[in-house]
């Protein structure tokens, strides 16, 4: 399953591109045989310096953004998440074909998500490329998007012809193991969150319209979740 939310506002993502364009970077590593190294056969990119005081206030945004869209944390029923990895892709830049880790930062990793700054437009090529059984999906939302999808996924990211493509990359854990079932509630939420949204009553009738089906979501996260 591959999905999108809007998490942040045009002012949230420029306020994030403005501490990019002043931040220092270090050249993105790869893991291979027990070993963290620069290798620019595999992957060319380049992060953001974790002890800057950039990065620190794109966290903030970011985490704030989170708050905000409380949605989010509901559907995914997420348990743990790591700290975001912000990363520019610049003229040239690349990640051959790979798979993430079963663990980030000590987190299992359930779901992959990118956070995306840069706007389609402002960048050429650097697709983001999901593998799904034969078929290959070429992603390239807007800024302020953030995609999620299974981490155990084949992908890669296509050579940046021109421009810089900027996101921040997060892992987070599911507190539903069962596979099937996590991707049944998340899109039983999904249905319950649109439902309230849509329905043509006032805010109290809608909830009251979407409380039997919220019913159901909580007994199956009692039973199933990890929490």
């Amino acid at each position: 399953m591959i999905s999108d939310s809007e998490l942040l506002t045009a002012e949230q993502v420029s306020k994030i591109n403005h501490h990019f364009d002043s931040a220092p970077f270090k050249e993105g590593v790869v893991q291979a045989d027990n070993q963290v190294s620069v290798n620019k056969e595999a992957k060319d990119n380049y992060v953001m310096a974790q002890t800057s005081p950039q990065y620190r206030k794109c966290i903030d945004l970011v985490q704030k953004a989170f708050q905000n869209l409380a949605d989010f944390s509901t559907t995914y029923v997420l348990k743990e998440m790591t700290v975001p990895i912000f990363t520019e892709y610049r003229e040239g830049g690349f990640y051959k074909p790979h798979i993430d880790d079963l663990t980030i930062g000590g987190v299992k990793t359930h779901h992959s998500m990118t956070l995306f700054f840069s706007e389609p437009d402002e960048y050429e090529g650097g697709e983001l490329v999901l593998g799904m059984g034969d078929r290959e999906y070429s992603l390239k939302p807007p800024a302020g998007t953030i995609l999620v999808y299974p981490t155990g996924l084949m992908h890669k990211i296509n050579p940046v012809i021109s421009g810089k493509r900027r996101v921040a990359l997060m892992w987070a854990s599911s507190a539903i193991e069962d596979t099937f079932m996590r991707y049944q509630l998340i899109d039983l939420s999904k249905a319950v969150i649109n439902t309230a949204k849509t329905y043509p009553g006032t805010d109290e009738e809608s909830k009251l319209a979407v409380l039997p089906f919220e019913q159901i979501r909580v007994n199956f996260l009692r039973e199933y979740g990890n929490i």
